[in-house]
């Protein structure tokens, strides 16, 4: 799934930084924000993949009068190697 990309800021520097601050004052709330936030951000992501999942799973299942009607359908065509098409 292509998310585009990330609107947020990723650098070396910054992310030195924010370790840097974070070790110095860890009891800092706004680490905890930040923390708090990156796990909203890969819950969101979780999400959406298992609705698209779902979504995809319900696109799959057939009711039983659709699989007898695939089934008599491939079965009224053969494969004809020697004519090298389909014959009914």
């Amino acid at each position: 799934m292509d998310l585009g990309a990330c609107p947020k800021s990723h650098t070396e520097r910054l992310k030195t930084e924010y370790l840097a601050a974070k070790a110095a004052n860890p009891s800092d709330p706004t680490f905890t924000r930040f923390q708090k936030e990156y796990e909203a951000n890969i819950f969101q992501f979780v999400d959406e993949c298992d609705r698209r999942i779902r979504a995809a799973h319900r696109r799959l299942e057939k009711t039983p009068e659709e699989n007898a009607k695939t089934t008599n359908l491939v079965s009224a065509y053969t494969w004809s190697p020697d004519r090298r098409g389909i014959r009914k």
